[in-house]
Formats: structure tokens, sequence, C-alpha cells
């Protein structure tokens, strides 16, 4: 029941047609309920359900450095994150575009939209001090 629910939530937001959702989320509780198996509608709803939970969405390529150091960057500070590679994924990358991407790595961080690694942003925006920046005589980072 959660699933439908769920499904039915991820559906309202990406504006799906209700009729084909409704058939797909009732399809998907019941073959997860009868016969316990994962189907491709209960995937796209569990990594929707992971996003909602981390409050960041990263999108990356494998070879791109700035992309590593995006997640250097979020493991250090213990944050989590659902990584979703446009180098290898179709959807994610037309949903990359869709969300006004310029370039990678291109992360939701809350309501926050970051084209690149912007480190000194995401820092200010996890209230973070900026360890790179000097101290002042007073001891306050200028």
């Amino acid at each position: 029941m959660i699933r439908t629910i769920l499904i039915l939530l991820v559906a309202a937001l990406l504006g799906w047609g209700g009729g084909q959702i409704l058939r797909a989320a009732s399809s998907t509780a019941h073959n997860a309920t009868a016969h316990n198996t994962t189907t491709s509608v209960e995937a796209a709803a569990v990594s929707v359900q992971q996003r909602l939970q981390s409050q960041v969405v990263l999108y990356t390529l494998a070879d791109c450095d700035y992309s590593k150091a995006a997640k250097a960057f979020f493991d250090a500070q213990g944050i989590d994150y659902v990584e979703l590679d446009v180098g290898t994924s179709m959807q994610a990358r037309a949903e990359a575009r869709s969300l006004g991407a310029t370039k990678v790595p291109f992360m939701l961080v809350g309501d926050a939209r970051i084209d690149g690694f912007d480190e000194p942003r995401l820092l200010s925006h996890y209230g973070l001090p900026d360890l790179s920046r000097p101290v002042s005589e007073n001891g306050l980072r200028l």
C-alpha cells in the first residue's frame, strides 16, 4: 500500500498520466505482495524515495574530476546523496537537462540547483566553515 501511494506521489510530481500510473502502481503492489519480486516501477519508486530522503541528488560523469570532488565533499561531510551518472543513464541525462543543468556535476541540494562543483556555496549552504579561507587576528575567517 505504501509503495502504491509513493508511486502515485512520484507520478503527480513528475506530471505523469493518471491511468497508466494507477495500473502500474496497482500491478506493482500486487507483484511485490504476491511474488516478492522487484519490478522496474518499484525500483524507480525506491530511487525516488532515496532522493527524497537524501535531499541531495548528484548528476555526475564517471571520468569528471569535478564530479569526483563533489562526491568526495559529500562523503567527507557525511552527507548522504543519490548519484546519477549522466554518461551511462539516458534517463539521468534527460532529467538533468530538464532541470536546467549546463555542466557536471549538477546537483540538487534541497531547493538549490548548483551547476559545477562550488565548494564555498556548499559549505555556506550547510553552515560549515570554509577552512581554506585565512583566519583573522580575532579568530574569524575572512
